[in-house]
């Protein structure tokens, strides 16, 4: 066993000069055991994963992937002969995040039960539990390679030198825009279109679902962005691979039953039959699509269009969530994973965030469910309090540890001294440039973020390479204090604006020092009122989600002023009409959350903001004061909203 917990045995494995990883969600690798000549992967349900191919030729490469016995591409039977893959630059790399569903978009890899699937949900449960990817080299050929994975070109023939096939399977694809010089296209051709929209519609006649069979699977996640276009590439061999390599997946258990000294935990004979004997690239016809259930369950079909969702097995049915759920989230999975996540545990489409958090931040993420999205836009102008590390020495092009480093140097003696006084003294550099961020006023946003440009995210643009020049913005850095630091890295706590990024924080005391810099780890602790004490995982079971909802009432409180209407002013507040002065109590006497309001004759000013309450202490509406002692509704709430402290 090696120092990593890896299991080796001496079985030599077939040589194969490209390289196949199982990446976990936050990019680390999993746990990979070898025994037998094979690789076996160690994974656990619900986690996200990444298959990341490298090519370390210096010709081009295709590389056809499947997944428990799928093309990665187009979602059916795996194939050699007839199937499109990833085009690899020499001694490149591709990161295949999940099933292709169009140009732009993938269906994330993210292990399951094998019930829940893709492949039991098509009734084709046979090979789960196999990973594979046939390579097949270049026919040599002078040509300029591009430097970044594109798919191959099906507008230029089928790739072997014949005419393009009848019918086209949905668009092969990685990496986004080419540097080379292949054709771009916008969207797949159209019979790609007519048979991808067709491919996952409805289950065949004679299929099932999925025994409830042990162990792990992968199921047809949530949409994520993954942009990719077509290129030509000719097959040296059209049907033979030079190279296949197969990674086999489980759980604990499953790997523990194979003999792989984990646990000694015993499974069903019969599954690991089927396990062992999975095949990759089966070379059944039957293509049969995904059933609508596998993709109403996630609110979205392959090909884009959003469908109703149902609500789970529950007495309590969508129409009646409503509230805030505060998520301690993990690093690795985005904001909208999430949110996605969380509609898949409620049954409801319902959900939406106040404040995105980056995939490598963690922290407190604001949850709302049903009528409690009308806050949203309110929750998200509070400010947030943030635990940050900035590491000295590198930089990268997205700031933060995620990103390709840009620049390398050793830390100056003097910071590196400073540095280790902390955190009893704060040297004369540290303590300048800290003092700039402090009186900071206007901060350019990262290149990779989500504002948008011209109509389009700029995260978008950097990722394919063009040039992105943003404008500084308007921020407010509340409070900067240090709380350690090492050698090379200074730990802070912040509380900054909305829109304050700390990334450009790490940048910016990077470019003071006169060294590169980023932000190693970023936690967020507090959002407005709401905290880490008592927030959830995002994976929590549905119970727990709706035993921690918050009502609409409490959350407008925490968040808002409270002021109480009169009976006349909630009629006219329901129908969204003017209210004057008259329509509010002059004492507001309900509580929400410990949180009384007060008298609006004295204290609301025009432009004042506030949530506005009956006398049974339902949330009616928000509205604004205005010119002229006029009170204007701003968003209404239609369900029951109140408090139980009420």
């Amino acid at each position: 066993m090696t120092s990593d917990g890896s299991w080796v045995d001496t079985t030599p494995a077939p040589y194969s000069p490209y390289g196949v990883e199982i990446l976990g969600g936050d990019f680390r690798y999993l746990p990979t055991f070898r025994q037998g000549g094979r690789s076996y992967v160690m994974g656990s349900i619900g986690d996200r994963y990444r298959v990341r191919v490298t090519n370390p030729t210096g010709r081009r490469v295709e590389a056809v992937v499947s997944v428990d016995g799928l093309d990665a591409i187009d979602g059916r039977t795996a194939s050699i002969d007839d199937k499109r893959g990833y085009v690899i630059a020499p001694y490149g790399e591709v990161t295949i995040e999940g099933f292709r569903t169009s140009l732009d978009q993938v269906a994330t890899f993210r292990f399951s039960s094998v019930r829940d699937s893709y492949a039991g949900r098509k009734g084709q449960d046979r090979n789960v539990g196999v990973i594979g990817v046939a390579f097949f080299p270049e026919r040599e050929r002078p040509v300029p390679y591009p430097r970044r994975p594109i798919a191959r070109d099906e507008r230029a023939g089928d790739g072997y030198g014949g005419p393009p096939p009848a019918k086209a399977s949905p668009a092969p694809n990685y990496g986004g825009e080419s540097e080379g010089r292949a054709p771009r296209s916008a969207a797949p051709p159209a019979e790609a279109k007519r048979e991808s929209a067709g491919s996952y519609d409805a289950r065949p006649s004679g299929t099932s679902a999925a025994p409830s069979r042990p162990g792990l699977g992968t199921e047809f996640g949530e949409q994520r962005f993954s942009s990719v276009h077509y290129t030509s590439f000719q097959r040296e061999n059209p049907s033979r691979p030079s190279h296949i390599v197969e990674l086999r997946y489980n759980d604990r258990e499953g790997l523990a039953a194979l003999g792989i000294p984990i646990d000694e935990i015993r499974q069903s004979p019969d599954d690991l039959s089927l396990r062992e004997s999975a095949d990759p690239f089966p070379r059944s016809r039957f293509s049969a699509p995904p059933p609508p259930s596998a993709q109403r369950a996630r609110g979205v079909l392959a090909c884009g269009r959003r469908m109703p969702s149902k609500p789970t097995r529950s007495s309590r049915t969508d129409a009646d969530l409503h509230g805030i759920l505060v998520i301690d989230k993990p690093v690795g999975p985005t904001s909208h994973d999430v949110v996605a996540r969380i509609r898949r545990t409620l049954g409801t489409r319902a959900v939406g965030h106040a404040g995105t958090l980056d995939p490598a931040a963690s922290g407190v993420l604001v949850v709302a469910v049903g009528e409690a999205t009308k806050l949203v836009s309110y929750l998200t102008l509070h400010t947030k309090q943030y635990e940050a590390t900035v590491a000295f020495g590198t930089s990268t092009n997205t700031l933060d540890r995620e990103g390709a480093v840009t620049r390398t140097m050793a830390v100056p003696i003097d910071l590196a001294n400073e540095l280790a006084a902390l955190p009893d003294t704060i040297g004369p550099l540290l303590e300048a440039a800290l003092s700039i961020e402090r009186e900071r006023r206007a901060q350019v946003p990262p290149a990779f973020s989500a504002l948008k440009q011209g109509g389009r995210s700029v995260h978008e643009k950097a990722r394919r390479g063009e040039h992105v020049e943003l404008e500084a913005r308007s921020v407010e850095l509340l409070s900067l204090e240090v709380r350690g630091a090492t050698p090379d890295s200074l730990a802070l706590t912040l509380s900054a604006s909305k829109g304050y990024y700390v990334r450009s924080l790490a940048r910016d005391l990077g470019e003071t020092l006169g060294v590169p810099s980023h932000l190693s780890s970023l936690r967020r602790t507090a959002s407005g009122p709401f905290t880490l004490e008592g927030a959830l995982p995002y994976d929590s079971p549905r119970e727990t989600l709706i035993g921690a909802l918050e009502t609409v009432a409490r959350a407008a409180a925490r968040a808002l002023p409270v002021w109480q209407l009169s009976a006349t002013g909630r009629d006219r507040a329901q129908k969204g009409q003017v209210l004057s002065r008259e329509h509010f109590l002059s004492v507001c006497d309900v509580s929400v959350g410990g949180r009384p309001g007060s008298p609006p004759a004295d204290s609301l000013v025009e432009g004042d903001v506030s949530a506005w309450l009956d006398e049974a202490g339902e949330l009616v509406a928000i509205g604004r004061a205005d010119e002229g002692g006029r009170f204007v509704v701003q968003r209404g709430f239609g369900h029951s909203t109140s408090s139980d402290a009420i």
